[in-house]
């Protein structure tokens, strides 16, 4: 003891030297079951720091790569077009032209991409019914949440969603303002109704040169369904309503609610349908080929 003194309150202050023995302590923590480990401040805060800087750089990425849907999202292959019919009155002829969509895989690549590095969370091989459900993330305060989730056909044939990434409202909200898009008009969040998605049938001839063009409005006999592509599975038995979808389903997505909060993109869908045009019989002898584009959205 150096010093000790009692002041006029009754309280005690005394001064002393010690020697600690630490093991002694570490003994005694261990004993309790208590883990200890050395924490680094500065580098937890500078890694805190580089993510935030990340996802934001990545919210503006993520704004991009949606702002490419759907135009720049899918490949599309033409078929065989097909005469219906002919109105020699008007010197018009109705023809069905077969089209495979498919996912542009450079597209895919990239949505999977940023959609991983602004995620608030990524969970793989997850049953479509916990996550429609039960998943926290996307239920109660959480229910804001996007899953932005990706499958093959043979994974969704087990119920399951191969890989999804839970975007915040937060992140979705930056990503979409600074590529200028509007909420319901991009990938995450589609229009429910059909009419806002078209095709540009763009007909030439052998010069390349343009003879006529055509826009095909997709309706919900083109929306996309799991028998459609052929997928067969216990878990998904409404045709109509598969994976708990609503609305009109663009091109291989299969999974997509009225408040764009789940959505799941099929990626090695394969979706077929016929667009159909009215050309002038006229000129039906000078085309030699046929151009498909998809139109961006078409906002009202």
């Amino acid at each position: 003891v150096i010093s000790q003194e009692k002041s006029t309150d009754g309280l005690f202050t005394v001064q002393i030297q010690d020697t600690v023995v630490s093991t002694k302590i570490k003994r005694k923590l261990e004993s309790l079951n208590i883990a200890t480990k050395k924490v680094e401040g500065e580098s937890l805060f500078g890694e805190s720091i580089s993510r935030i800087k990340e996802q934001t750089g990545a919210s503006e990425l993520l704004g991009k790569t949606l702002g490419k849907y759907p135009q720049a999202a899918y490949q599309v292959e033409v078929g065989k077009p097909e005469i219906k019919s002919t109105d020699p009155n008007k010197n018009m002829a109705k023809i069905a032209i077969p089209l495979t969509i498919r996912w542009d895989n450079a597209f895919i690549a990239e949505i999977k991409e940023v959609a991983s590095k602004v995620a608030k969370e990524e969970v793989k091989l997850k049953d479509f019914d916990y996550l429609q459900n039960y998943y926290p993330l996307l239920r109660g305060e959480n229910s804001r949440n996007k899953a932005l989730c990706f499958s093959q056909r043979n994974v969704i044939k087990a119920g399951v969603a191969e890989a999804c990434a839970i975007i915040s409202p937060d992140i979705y909200a930056d990503a979409i303002s600074k590529a200028g898009l509007k909420d319901k008009y991009n990938l995450i969040s589609p229009p429910v109704s059909s009419h806002h998605m078209s095709l540009a049938l763009i007909f030439k001839d052998k010069t390349g040169g343009i003879v006529s063009m055509s826009n095909h409005e997709f309706d919900y006999k083109d929306s996309d369904t799991i028998t459609k592509q052929g997928i067969v599975s216990d878990k998904s038995p409404s045709d109509n309503n598969p994976f708990g979808s609503e609305g009109f389903s663009p091109p291989n997505i299969l999974w997509r609610d009225l408040r764009g909060k789940k959505i799941l993109l099929l990626t090695d869908g394969v979706f077929k349908m016929t667009a159909a045009a009215e050309i002038e019989t006229s000129i039906l002898g000078n085309i030699t080929s046929i151009e498909v584009n998809i139109n961006p959205w078409q906002i009202n």
